[in-house]
């Protein structure tokens, strides 16, 4: 097991988890489609950067950097995306841990298309995060009952879920290619930032450039941690199997139901059973890393 890859997960589990709690607030104010256009053009930037400083751009391979743009439009356009949307509609806690039955869909994926192997021990840890999402489904419901939507709602974070799995599968065959990882970062953000924007700006064009100060400044915090989150990621995912490196990061339920206990008040609906759940996702990261 990669240590420094672990502690990449663990870091971006962390970040993602903050970064969380500043887009809640932030989406009190404004549309979950303008958090998801802030977080683009502060990442893409970073990542640009970086990757100039640090790689030689024009070497790299046209057909990884191709593969890294389509997870850029299927992970950070199209499940980002559903993911801000559920962390309006359930709060971040619940909607990242909906979320984390990505690792069922990473581990059948990495194992069918990357050659990866999955251990007992990977197998058992993300049975035990499924189940940990499982005892969260009473609350998430009780959410949804509260804000008069739809139960169907609690599919847009399974969505999310999914399309993330394909993202990181394809992404982890682009870096499993050699392709660098802070290019990669800058590929699929602008990518991801190309599809956004004229989208955001067409529909919503009005609405956006009257965007509530404080909503922008939640969004604009929450975007620097996750930029800085998703270069742990990639750097993280070079260096570790998908199949582990996954599931590890799904510990972010942990830390934003932590943080919502603390900072958010009324606007996520938490009970003990939230933090028995959270409890289950971090031993099944635990069993993986042992893995």
């Amino acid at each position: 097991m990669n240590t420094l890859g672990v502690g990449f997960a663990m870091l971006f589990a962390l970040l993602m988890g903050t970064a969380s709690i500043f887009s809640r607030r932030g989406l009190e104010h404004a549309r979950p489609a303008f958090l998801l256009l802030t977080s683009l053009t502060v990442a893409a930037p970073i990542f640009f950067v970086l990757a100039l400083l640090t790689t030689d751009v024009l070497a790299a391979d046209p057909g990884l950097v191709a593969l890294v743009a389509v997870s850029g439009v299927i992970g950070s356009a199209a499940a980002r995306s559903l993911y801000f949307q559920a962390i309006k509609l359930v709060g971040p806690g619940k909607a990242l841990s909906l979320a984390a039955v990505s690792p069922l869909f990473v581990a059948v994926l990495s194992a069918g298309v990357l050659g990866e192997p999955v251990t007992p021990l990977v197998a058992l840890g993300t049975g035990v995060i499924v189940l940990g999402v499982a005892g969260l489904s009473r609350d998430s419901r009780a959410e949804v009952a509260r804000t008069d939507h739809s139960p169907l709602v609690l599919l847009v974070p399974v969505g999310a879920a999914l399309l993330i799995a394909v993202a990181v599968v394809v992404r982890k065959a682009a870096l499993n290619g050699g392709i660098d990882p802070v290019l990669a970062g800058a590929v699929n953000m602008g990518t991801a930032w190309l599809v956004v924007a004229p989208v955001v700006a067409g529909r919503w064009g009005s609405d956006l450039r009257r965007i509530d100060p404080q909503a922008l400044r939640q969004f604009t915090i929450a975007s620097v941690l996750m930029a800085v989150g998703f270069l742990c990621y990639f750097i993280g995912l070079q260096r570790t199997p998908a199949s582990v490196f996954f599931p590890l990061i799904q510990t972010q339920p942990v830390f934003a139901i932590g943080l919502s206990a603390l900072f958010l008040g009324g606007l996520e609906l938490l009970s003990p059973r939230s933090v028995l759940a959270a409890v289950g996702v971090v031993l099944g990261a635990v069993l993986i890393t042992l893995g």
